[in-house]
């Protein structure tokens, strides 16, 4: 009867939080009709599995026939692809040791397409291997070495603009509640409910939040300010999605030991402590941008610690992190995220340094873990970072304002946009102003 209760009050707790959304869909979709793209998207996820066994196959290659994209499945198998543009209509999974299998997909629609893989006989010569060492182990201990160098020590001060875009969804928007008596007259909104490749569950914008800023660091004492030039809201705003709205303010630095999300500290991949949470896998060496790096795969080394699971990609001679794509452990127990995701992917700035110039975080939220029936909010933020300036003399007035973001009240019509870049407006700021 006890655990009964507590169901329903988690079912009322996750009704609370999305009410607000169910009497708006209608309005939610007329607001968000000019957003609504035209470039033909087509998402694909699956799970790569041995035929014989069924037992899942990390590391497989997925590539789409006739283009340069693709991507290894994760430790359960599982892949995810988003494709803009029409780059074949074929998929493919191949991994050494097993016979490669293609399958054709749909342009343009979400789908899921699952591989099983069966062995192939080869025909090696001998060979000796004398092991002396994981390989992963000896880059992971490069990088904490390497990680004073790589992070923001050699100068005193750094400056940057900021693009930054919040969207909130409202997920598992099935055509069972958009058949509801109530919405029956809007049946059409059922058009524009997209699926997520992270998740797999379906989504209905609710709410986006955009902003040009620029932010200021100074090192000792260490100080960080921002100013938002201008801003845009767009859907819903009610007292729920500020709080959501709060959420998604997280920022994730891998460089550091511990990153706080909820209120609960995250071991990162590459803290100075890594080896006693996680083990690592070298999976892969390329040219990333064009310089050589090693693909290193991460998971927790046990359950129910608050860690990630994902990978990275790594400079061979700087040791600095090139990208990375993480996800917070399925068995991570944190109050209403059933998901959560880190994408980032860093540039060669000034010569020197290599600097996070996009963040991405995906928050499913959900009052019921793993809820497949109950509306929750799918939450996500990027954050493109550029035109880094080092060691410019910067108004003292900056740092001592009492807030660290400073609003200057002005409009996106207000700014002048020069052209698109990767899909966005790319926009020229007013005229700086420093608050005294």
């Amino acid at each position: 009867m006890k655990r009964k209760n507590q169901n329903k009050h988690k079912r009322w707790l996750a009704f609370k939080a999305v009410s607000p959304f169910l009497n708006v869909v209608p309005v939610i979709l007329l607001l968000f009709l000019p957003f609504v793209s035209t470039a033909q998207v087509t998402k694909i996820m699956g799970q790569v599995v041995d035929s014989r066994t069924r037992e899942p196959i990390p590391f497989a290659n997925i590539i789409i026939n006739q283009s340069l994209q693709g991507t290894l499945t994760d430790f359960a198998g599982n892949y995810s692809l988003e494709i803009s543009g029409s780059h074949g209509d074929s998929i493919r999974a191949s991994l050494l040791g097993y016979e490669q299998v293609t399958k054709v997909f749909v342009p343009g629609k979400f789908q899921t397409i699952n591989f099983e893989l069966s062995f192939k006989d080869l025909d090696l010569p001998e060979v000796t291997i004398v092991y002396t060492g994981n390989p992963a182990d000896a880059i992971i201990d490069s990088i904490i070495k390497n990680k004073v160098k790589n992070t923001f020590q050699s100068y005193e001060t750094k400056q940057y603009d900021a693009y930054t875009k919040i969207q909130l969804d409202a997920n598992n928007v099935t055509e069972r509640i958009i058949n509801r008596k109530i919405m029956k007259p809007f049946n059409f909104i059922l058009d524009y409910v997209d699926t997520s490749t992270m998740t797999g569950k379906s989504y209905l914008p609710v709410m986006i939040a955009e902003s040009n800023s620029v932010i200021y660091e100074r090192k000792s004492p260490k100080a960080k300010k921002e100013i938002i030039m201008a801003s845009k809201i767009s859907g819903l705003e009610t007292t729920n999605v500020s709080q959501f709205l709060g959420s998604m303010a997280q920022e994730v630095n891998i460089y550091d030991n511990h990153t706080e999300i909820v209120e609960k500290n995250f071991v990162s991949p590459i803290a100075n402590s890594g080896h006693d949470y996680y083990k690592y896998y070298l999976v892969d060496s390329s040219f990333i941008k064009k310089r050589w790096c090693y693909h290193i795969m991460f998971k927790p080394k046990r359950k129910q610690e608050l860690t990630y699971t994902g990978s990275l990609w790594v400079n061979d001679t700087s040791y600095a992190i090139i990208e990375v794509k993480m996800r917070i452990a399925d068995d991570a127990n944190i109050n209403f995220i059933n998901y959560m995701e880190v994408e980032q992917e860093y540039e060669w700035v000034d010569n020197r340094l290599w600097l996070k110039t996009k963040d991405k975080i995906a928050v499913d939220f959900n009052a019921i873990e793993n809820a497949v029936k109950v509306i929750g909010i799918y939450g996500r933020k990027t954050v493109f970072q550029s035109n880094y300036k080092f060691d410019l003399p910067t108004h003292e007035s900056v740092f001592k304002h009492p807030v660290d973001v400073i609003s200057m009240k002005i409009s996106f019509r207000r700014m002048k946009c020069i052209g698109i870049r990767s899909g966005r407006k790319i926009c020229q700021l007013p005229k700086r102003v420093f608050i005294p």
